[in-house]
């Protein structure tokens, strides 16, 4: 049974996102003060962007929504089996904390890794695809190795929910309650939820090709 496409409701593809925790920087550089009042930072040795996430507190987990559409849609036991764990909602706060404007593109991952492991690599501007997690550790270490005055790491489960939210966190989506592929990329041919059947494009799209969430973030 073809499970739902769970991952649209994060907007997530085969791809990483990254930010930095800012240590001392040189006199050269912009301070972290500085850069956190511009909200926006490029990183120099592969021209990623980052912007500033604030503060915030918000319930994690699933909506009433959600869960009584995954139940409709996959049964009480497979329900169980893939998002019971999901629950219970529960507050979360987070400290402020920088987060990549969009997935890493495969041009930025060949720049710090010196390959291209993607299978769609028609365009450096894609977001790279086929990297497990150890190769995104890897990318992270030679990343900060490059960078002395930045750590960067991979988001925490709260901060990647709430940032691919968008903050708007009492919707199932960003958008609202349901999503279009005008608005993301995903598998609109198996719909989920309030969604009809939509488009389905089966490969990747530019980075930033469709409307950035309300943090910013594409």
């Amino acid at each position: 049974m073809n499970q739902p496409q769970r991952s649209v409701a994060l907007l997530t593809v085969l791809a990483i996102f990254f930010f930095p925790t800012f240590s001392n920087a040189t006199d050269s550089q912009d301070t972290p003060l500085e850069i956190k009042a511009k909200k926006f930072w490029t990183e120099p040795e592969t021209g990623m962007k980052f912007v500033w996430i604030e503060e915030a507190c918000f319930q994690m987990g699933q909506l009433p929504m959600e869960t009584r559409l995954l139940k409709r849609e996959v049964g009480e036991g497979d329900y169980e089996k893939y998002y019971g764990d999901e629950l219970p909602r529960h507050e979360v706060c987070l400290d402020g904390f920088w987060m990549g404007v969009h997935e890493v593109k495969q041009g930025e991952w060949e720049k710090i890794m010196g390959f291209n492991p993607a299978n769609f690599s028609e365009n450096d501007d894609y977001p790279v695809d086929m990297v497990s997690w150890e190769d995104a550790k890897n990318f992270i270490k030679l990343l900060n190795q490059k960078n002395s005055t930045n750590n960067f790491r991979l988001p925490t489960e709260a901060e990647w929910e709430y940032s691919a939210r968008g903050g708007t966190v009492e919707t199932m989506y960003h958008t609202g309650d349901t999503i279009t592929p005008e608005q993301a990329n995903f598998n609109g041919s198996i719909p989920f939820g309030l969604n009809l059947r939509q488009d389905y494009r089966k490969s990747p799209t530019l980075v930033g090709s469709f409307p950035a969430n309300p943090l910013g973030l594409f």
